[in-house]
């Protein structure tokens, strides 16, 4: 009799926390999907590429080589001014002309809380100012990025985005990582840093691109 109560309490116990568990994960589902709603419309309003916005965005990048040891040797540089308007770049003007590169970049930003991913909660949130969102793509179809976006906890904004692209062609181990200013009502990158891995003739030379904001002037909102 002993034995078979025994059992009965450890087969109930093991349900509670069956019972415990899956409403957890559903509240945690709730709640990330909370985050994901409000990111989302913060970014097609304060995303200027998305919100349609005409503006002048100025800013220096720099390229650089990373040695075997870790160290980074700067190549080259350049400053250049992109013109957009409605989400592309109109034209641009180049301020400080480099030698061997780099040319222009991509200072666009994805709003990753529209595409298709599977996303989770970053481990050890601490409850302070920015809430850690992890985000992965299948690889499958096409060149979605996987990555981590961090946002704001209260007013859902981007403060830093973490990309990394698998299946880039014609770079290796490539990933970006972007850093977020709010001005005028609106979320610029305020530091672009690119690093990838381009294959030569006997081993892969890898290298940073980043890319440093100097100045942005709105003309049409």
């Amino acid at each position: 009799m002993l034995s078979i109560l025994k059992h009965s309490f450890i087969g109930l116990g093991s349900i509670l926390l069956s019972l415990f568990a899956l409403s957890f994960c559903v509240k945690a589902d709730d709640v990330l999907e909370f985050y994901r709603d409000r990111a989302s419309v913060v970014a097609k309003t304060q995303n200027p590429f998305e919100a349609g916005t005409s503006f002048i965005y100025t800013a220096k990048t720099t390229l650089s080589r990373i040695e075997r040891g870790g160290d980074v040797i700067a190549l080259d540089s350049a400053m250049i001014s992109y013109f957009v308007s409605f989400g592309e770049v109109d034209s641009t003007i180049v301020l400080k002309e480099s030698k061997n590169g780099p040319d222009r970049v991509d200072i666009s930003y994805p709003n990753i809380f529209e595409d298709d991913y599977d996303f989770n909660f970053f481990p050890n949130d601490t409850g302070g100012e920015f809430i850690s969102i992890g985000f992965d793509a299948d690889t499958t179809k096409g060149n979605l990025p996987s990555g981590l976006a961090v946002i704001d906890r209260n007013l859902y904004f981007l403060k830093r985005l973490y990309l990394h692209y698998p299946n880039k062609t014609r770079y290796k181990r490539r990933s970006k990582e972007v850093e977020f200013t709010k001005y005028e009502g609106l979320i610029f990158p305020s530091r672009i840093e690119e690093n990838f891995g381009k294959a030569g003739i006997t081993s892969v030379d890898f290298y940073r691109l980043r890319t440093t904001l100097a100045k942005i002037e709105i003309i049409q909102r």
